[in-house]
């Protein structure tokens, strides 16, 4: 099976990505993303299979971070946004 995700923009409200870094957090919100579809039961994302919006749950980031950690925060989150009722419109 073949997984195609599109995404034009993440919003980080109140979070700055050091000047630099937007391509290795992107990287790495692909990875992580792309690692917790796979590992998904079949079926469980298809209703938001074509979502133009994904409300997710807040990032719970603990006092310091990297751009690999906060990346596979992001994805975590998405992951939740695609699975929840409601989360994909």
């Amino acid at each position: 099976m073949t997984i195609e995700v599109h995404i034009d923009r993440i919003v980080l409200d109140g979070l700055e990505v050091p000047p630099g870094q937007s391509r290795a957090l992107g990287e790495a919100v692909r990875a992580e993303l792309a690692r917790l579809l796979g590992e998904a039961p079949r079926g469980t994302w298809r209703a938001s299979r074509h979502a133009r919006r994904i409300d997710v749950p807040g990032l719970r980031l603990g006092g310091h971070h990297t751009v690999s950690s906060l990346g596979e925060e992001i994805a975590r989150c998405l992951g939740t946004g695609l699975n929840a009722p409601g989360g994909a419109r």
